[in-house]
Protein backbone atom coordinates (compact mmCIF):
# COMPACT_ATOMS: atom_id res chain seq x y z
CA UNK A 1 0.00 0.00 0.00
CA UNK A 2 1.44 3.38 -1.01
CA UNK A 3 1.32 6.70 0.76
CA UNK A 4 0.57 9.98 -1.00
CA UNK A 5 0.59 13.37 0.76
CA UNK A 6 -0.68 16.43 -1.10
CA UNK A 7 0.93 19.75 -0.16
CA UNK A 8 -0.57 23.16 -1.00
CA UNK A 9 0.66 26.66 -0.13
CA UNK A 10 -2.08 28.57 1.71
CA UNK A 11 -0.23 31.76 2.74
CA UNK A 12 3.08 33.43 1.95
CA UNK A 13 4.88 36.62 2.93
CA UNK A 14 8.50 37.79 2.86
CA UNK A 15 9.43 35.73 5.94
CA UNK A 16 7.50 32.45 5.69
CA UNK A 17 5.18 30.23 3.71
CA UNK A 18 2.35 28.21 5.26
CA UNK A 19 1.44 24.88 3.71
CA UNK A 20 -1.55 22.61 4.18
CA UNK A 21 -0.78 18.92 3.83
CA UNK A 22 -3.21 16.03 3.54
CA UNK A 23 -2.90 12.33 4.04
CA UNK A 24 -6.39 11.15 3.16
CA UNK A 25 -9.09 13.38 4.65
CA UNK A 26 -7.09 14.76 7.57
CA UNK A 27 -5.36 18.12 6.95
CA UNK A 28 -2.39 19.58 8.77
CA UNK A 29 -0.65 22.95 8.50
CA UNK A 30 3.01 23.86 8.85
CA UNK A 31 5.09 27.02 8.41
CA UNK A 32 8.40 27.11 6.52
CA UNK A 33 10.78 29.93 7.49
CA UNK A 34 12.18 31.25 4.22
CA UNK A 35 15.45 32.48 5.74
CA UNK A 36 16.46 29.45 7.80
CA UNK A 37 14.46 26.52 6.41
CA UNK A 38 13.06 25.83 9.88
CA UNK A 39 9.67 24.13 9.91
CA UNK A 40 7.04 24.86 12.57
CA UNK A 41 4.03 22.63 13.07
CA UNK A 42 0.88 24.74 13.29
CA UNK A 43 -1.90 22.13 13.30
CA UNK A 44 -2.03 18.36 12.85
CA UNK A 45 -3.93 15.35 14.12
CA UNK A 46 -1.55 13.55 16.55
CA UNK A 47 -1.94 10.40 14.46
CA UNK A 48 -0.37 12.21 11.48
CA UNK A 49 3.09 12.92 12.90
CA UNK A 50 4.57 10.84 10.07
CA UNK A 51 2.78 12.98 7.48
CA UNK A 52 4.24 16.11 9.09
CA UNK A 53 7.80 14.70 8.98
CA UNK A 54 7.47 13.66 5.32
CA UNK A 55 5.96 17.03 4.34
CA UNK A 56 8.68 18.93 6.21
CA UNK A 57 11.40 16.93 4.46
CA UNK A 58 9.87 17.59 1.04
CA UNK A 59 9.56 21.34 1.69
CA UNK A 60 13.11 21.57 3.06
CA UNK A 61 14.33 19.96 -0.18
CA UNK A 62 12.48 22.69 -2.13
CA UNK A 63 13.83 25.40 0.21
CA UNK A 64 17.43 24.24 -0.43
CA UNK A 65 16.80 24.89 -4.14
CA UNK A 66 15.25 28.30 -3.40
CA UNK A 67 11.77 27.08 -4.31
CA UNK A 68 8.46 27.79 -2.58
CA UNK A 69 6.01 25.92 -4.83
CA UNK A 70 2.26 26.52 -4.82
CA UNK A 71 1.69 22.75 -4.93
CA UNK A 72 3.83 19.69 -4.48
CA UNK A 73 3.48 16.19 -3.03
CA UNK A 74 5.31 13.38 -1.30
CA UNK A 75 4.83 9.71 -2.16
CA UNK A 76 6.28 6.39 -1.12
Amino acid sequence: MGIHITIRKVREDARAADYEFRLGDRPGVLRLDKRTGAVLLIDVDPQDAMAFRCTARKLIDHWRRGEFPDRTSWAA
